[in-house]
């Protein structure tokens, strides 16, 4: 069930119940009072009407001010709405998906080399699990072989930090691959996978200055080992990777990958 029309905006009653309001109205009284108080000692009441009247009229002219100033004092958010609006964008999502998963379902079921999963970075919710996701240059199954390929890009790696950098690019793949392994979108076309080969690409200038793509890691991983990555402990995750795989990785230094992925320029395409 949706709720298309879910209304987040409702309109208060009354403006000046408006919380900017109620609070210029207390502060004004709040700091005009002292004066008040010891104009009152001069036991003048001319005195004390004209300071009464001058502050009221302030106080208005501020309160209309702040009035005209406000989007619109008379609305305020109805929690509700928000709720059903945040229904209806979870049920959409959930449509899409399903959507994106048949449609490559059924390209697979019919021999064809099929793009699959960009909703891994098309959907935000999805996407930030792991910066990873966002850098998927490729993603698609071959079904005459049965396998899955994916191509990650990152950016230049730093001379001065390139240990650090192989270090931590070594870590989070790990982490990485154990998402996928757990992942229920993927689960739905395991039936088309017995391989999954992931391939990393940096970047670097040649001899003319340009920038050029090279790999850097290469992991190719069974349907079956891969699903260990989903019940190793998160300290051992590095070290399933030789273990369940094959690795071809050597510190940031260009490596022979396993299939020579292709890039494109416009991702997902």
């Amino acid at each position: 069930m949706t709720h298309s029309s879910a209304n987040i905006i409702s309109h208060r009653k009354h403006w000046w119940l408006t919380p900017q309001i109620i609070g210029l109205t207390i502060a004004m009284l709040a700091i005009g009072y002292p004066t008040f108080w010891w104009i009152s000692t001069y036991n003048s009441i001319l005195a004390d009407v004209m300071f009464a009247v001058t502050y009221v009229s302030i106080l208005i002219i501020a309160v209309r001010m702040v009035k005209e100033t406000m989007t619109d004092p008379y609305m305020r958010v109805d929690e509700r709405g928000v709720d059903l609006a945040k229904q209806d964008l979870a049920e959409h999502r959930s449509k899409v998906r399903a959507e994106f998963i048949q449609n490559e379902i059924d390209s697979l079921k019919r021999g064809e080399r099929c793009p699959v999963l960009d909703i891994w970075r098309l959907d935000p919710k999805l996407a930030k699990r792991h910066p990873f996701f966002s850098i998927i240059e490729r993603s698609y199954i071959d079904p005459e072989r049965n396998e899955f390929y994916l191509r990650l890009q990152v950016g230049a790696i730093e001379g001065g930090n390139k240990e650090r950098w192989a270090r931590g690019l070594h870590s989070s793949f790990a982490q990485f691959l154990s998402i996928i392994a757990k992942d229920d979108l993927y689960a739905e076309l395991k039936g088309f996978i017995e391989t999954l080969i992931v391939e990393i690409y940096s970047m670097r200038e040649d001899q003319e200055g340009r920038d050029v793509n090279y790999p850097v890691l290469s992991y190719s991983v069974s349907k079956r080992d891969l699903a260990r990555f989903a019940t190793a402990l998160a300290a051992a995750i590095p070290a399933t990777l030789r273990t369940n795989g094959e690795l071809r990785f050597a510190n940031g230094e260009e490596i022979q990958p396993h299939r020579h992925i292709e890039g494109s320029q416009s991702r997902g395409k």
